[in-house]
């Protein structure tokens, strides 16, 4: 074999290696350029139900779905029988206050609980519900029910009495719903004072009613009437 033999040998040689090694660049480079769609494109998750919960309260069907929100904890949102984890939320202070009176830090700390209004509680209005169960304030004013009696102490349930009601029950009897002058505090009252129904009865007479004439004597001239 002659050398220009050998030197056409060696010359084609190094060209199929030139070529080879140009090819497997390009085969690397176009994987990269492929790697790098796929990221940037859309994402393929599987069907697969695995459920998770993002910090933004949404529930996915699993963590490739929720991308790239945060996850709260691992099961569907709300979820009583969901393996839950410790929420993570932010450190930033933009409190928002909750139906059941508390400040949270922001609506992320707040969780499930509704919120009532943005900023701290004191600045909330209080809202109460319209159902009556009375209660007396100490105050001696009757509030509907105990929210409404707000920051006033309760002294009783049930409306407060009135100082009339008061004084019946230091003067008179109640026998069957019906209220007697007992004399204790009164004293007795003339036949004249018991006819005259214009108002003039004693004192006790005028606690049993609000209106005094519509008071009733019986025969033994004893103030009779049916209080309200």
């Amino acid at each position: 074999m002659n050398k220009k033999t050998i030197l056409s040998i060696l010359l084609l040689s190094v060209m199929i290696i030139i070529s080879a090694c140009s090819n497997n660049t390009k085969e690397i480079e176009e994987e990269e350029i492929i790697e790098e769609t796929i990221e940037d494109g859309p994402k393929i998750c599987t069907t697969d139900y695995n459920p998770v919960c993002g910090v933004d309260g949404k529930t996915y069907s699993n963590e490739c779905s929720a991308n790239k929100v945060e996850i709260a904890y691992v099961g569907e949102c709300g979820a009583k029988n969901a393996f839950s984890e410790p929420k993570k939320c932010t450190r930033e202070y933009m409190p928002v206050c909750g139906a059941d009176g508390v400040t949270y830090s922001n609506k992320c700390e707040a969780g499930e609980m509704k919120v009532i209004n943005e900023g701290e509680c004191k600045d909330a209005p209080k809202i109460c519900t319209a159902d009556y169960s009375p209660v007396c304030g100490v105050d001696g004013e009757t509030y509907s029910n105990k929210c409404s009696a707000g920051e006033v102490e309760i002294a009783h349930v049930g409306e407060c009495k009135t100082e009339q009601e008061t004084n019946l029950k230091e003067s008179c009897e109640e026998i069957e719903g019906i209220w007697i002058d007992t004399g204790n505090e009164c004293g007795g009252i003339s036949k004249e004072q018991c006819e005259n129904l214009d108002g003039n009865f004693n004192e006790c007479a005028s606690s049993c009613r609000n209106d005094p004439n519509a008071a009733m004597c019986d025969l033994m001239c004893n103030v009779v009437c049916q209080f309200n």
